[in-house]
């Protein structure tokens, strides 16, 4: 496995501080999809001018595209379901669920679909953050 350069991990936590922020403005929010969409919209325009400067065409297969529409109806799919989670349970547990679940299944789709390789350590750590949604799953009644 690759090793993770100082800049890599400061940016890495970085997004993790304005990713957790972010959830919990929605929250905040009730989970409105409304106030969702409006914060991913103003948060791409900005983006858009920069397109020309970072897009190949050389790279824009018809398996890419699909790719990326896919990935785009994921990604909404994810938003409204973590909006509507947000708008029926607390943070204090769909946040951990939703964010170790994630880490969980990428790392094993990762590990299998991509073929990249994970340390013993690193297994270690995955399925503790797994263990660690199942306890948090479980408080106060959380799972029947």
């Amino acid at each position: 496995p690759m090793a993770l350069s100082v800049e890599v991990f400061a940016a890495v936590c970085a997004v993790s501080v304005l990713h957790a922020l972010w959830n919990f403005a929605a929250r905040k929010c009730h989970g409105n999809i409304a106030v969702a969409w409006l914060a991913l919209l103003l948060g791409t325009l900005p983006l858009v001018p920069f397109l020309p400067l970072t897009l190949d065409p050389s790279a824009l297969s018809l398996p890419a595209v699909l790719l990326v529409l896919g990935a785009g109806i994921g990604h909404g799919g994810y938003m409204i379901s973590l909006n509507c989670a947000y708008e029926k349970g607390d943070m204090s547990l769909v946040y951990p669920v939703a964010r170790g679940s994630g880490v969980a299944l990428t790392s094993i789709v990762v590990h299998f679909g991509l073929h990249e390789g994970t340390s013993l350590l690193g297994w270690i750590g995955i399925w503790c953050i797994v263990l660690g949604v199942v306890l948090v799953s479980f408080q106060c009644g959380a799972i029947a």
